[in-house]
């Protein structure tokens, strides 16, 4: 399996529509492109990569990512800690 759908499934957050993810990904690639300074930008591209990698394990296979795949690959080095984190937070 998918290492990053096995690691979504753990997670377990809601999944929504197609239109929900487009718009979610929209917003977070918004706020990547106004993002400066080295922490800022790649705090914000984990977010595109999470919302991205989030609609295609919530099955909306149509959704692309809007950035390159070295932007993806760099992203999710950062998104896997960000996310577990916060995910850690909340559920304890």
């Amino acid at each position: 399996m998918n290492p990053i759908n096995t690691w979504h499934n753990k997670l377990n957050m809601p999944k929504y529509d197609e239109e929900w993810h487009k718009q979610d990904m929209a917003d977070e690639l918004a706020e990547y492109e106004e993002a400066h300074g080295l922490i800022d930008t790649w705090s914000e591209l984990s977010d595109v990569d999470y919302t991205y990698t989030r609609a295609k394990w919530s099955g909306h296979t149509t959704v692309d990512f809007p950035l390159s795949k070295i932007q993806l690959f760099v992203g999710i080095l950062y998104m896997f800690p960000k996310y577990t984190l916060r995910w850690r937070f909340f559920v304890s």
